[in-house]
């Protein structure tokens, strides 16, 4: 019994010994490689319309590259275009010489992993010829030098403002690219300056009814003047004529009346011209929330009704065959 036992006890050491020495010997296979890793830091950049640079951080354990499309090619670049690791590319936007906001799509590849930024450059805005004039003050900031026009219209806007049936009724008061706008209400005026600001990105908007006065008046170069600019309207201003009191709803024969092309009559101490006269001029900041303010007065109006501070009202959706708008640009 104990010869067995011994037999046993030795064979058991003798394979097990042997496991032992095929375990030393084995192969251990080298761990998974890590999953491929693709990362920038930005999914857009918004670029000014002045030539610029934009650095975008690149995360990667791989080899990466990056391309430009969306017509991207003719006005950005990017520096390097392939890499290994983490690095940082460097966008270089051209200035902005069109007539319009424009856009590219930067692609960003490692293997079957993907990142896009989204590039968009603002136009630049004196493309749009707005002629803006700085009124220092207090709170300074510029406005227009001239109503909008509807030149200025039709190119912010994508349409002609005669494409309206209600328009075509009144094309009769003036139509030309000089002319001002009219037959707006204040919301297309607000919807003109969103279009505006998404083309510019600027924050252009309507003065406030005290801005418009400070304006109007001739700012800190003020004299004081009856009309904004002169004591005579005949040098400032296109007006209804006091000669026909009955002032008929269409122009009488004979009389040089409707609006006019702008700046054809003398500026102001500030060089804005037709801020009396011409067309009146929607406003914000009206006390009443559902009443908003025009000033200035047209050429619908007599002189006694376009003085220093002639201004009406009307609800947001009414539209006028004498009521215009006016930019200004916060400093």
């Amino acid at each position: 019994m104990k010869k067995i036992f011994l037999f046993i006890l030795t064979t058991l050491t003798v394979f097990g010994s042997c496991d032992k020495e095929k375990g030393a010997d084995a192969i251990i296979p080298d761990p998974p490689p890590p999953a491929p890793t693709l990362e920038v830091d930005k999914t857009s950049i918004v670029a000014e319309d002045t030539p610029s640079n934009y650095n975008i951080a690149v995360t990667s354990n791989g080899t990466w590259t990056v391309v430009v499309g969306n017509e991207g090619p003719q006005w950005c670049t990017v520096n390097p275009t392939f890499g290994t690791g983490n690095k940082t590319v460097t966008l270089t936007v051209a200035g902005n010489l069109s007539q319009s906001k424009r856009h590219a799509r930067l692609q960003f590849s490692s293997g079957a992993l993907t990142q896009e930024v989204a590039v968009s450059q603002y136009m630049d805005y004196d493309k749009l010829e707005l002629n803006l004039v700085v009124v220092p003050g207090s709170s300074s900031f510029k406005i227009g030098r001239y109503e909008v026009t509807q030149k200025l219209w039709g190119r912010v806007m994508g349409n002609s403002p005669d494409q309206s049936a209600e328009r075509q009724a009144t094309l009769k008061y003036g139509y030309g690219d000089n002319y001002p706008l009219y037959y707006v209400n204040y919301t297309d005026a607000q919807e003109f300056m969103v279009a505006l600001n998404e083309l510019t990105g600027k924050k252009f908007r309507l003065p406030t009814n005290t801005e418009w006065m400070y304006a109007a008046t001739g700012g800190q170069s003020s004299r004081g003047y009856l009309y904004s600019g002169s004591n005579s309207i005949d040098d400032v201003a296109w007006y209804w004529p006091d000669m026909d009191p009955l002032r008929p709803n269409l122009p009488t024969a004979g009389l040089d009346v409707g609006t006019h092309e702008v700046g054809g009559k003398a500026p102001n101490e500030l060089g804005l011209h037709d801020m009396t006269g011409n067309v009146w001029e929607w406003c914000s900041g009206s006390p009443d929330p559902t009443q908003f303010e025009y000033r200035g007065g047209s050429w619908f109006n007599f002189a006694r009704e376009c003085v220093l501070p002639a201004y009406g009202s009307h609800e947001s959706g009414i539209r006028l065959f004498n009521v215009g708008f006016r930019l200004l640009l916060p400093q």
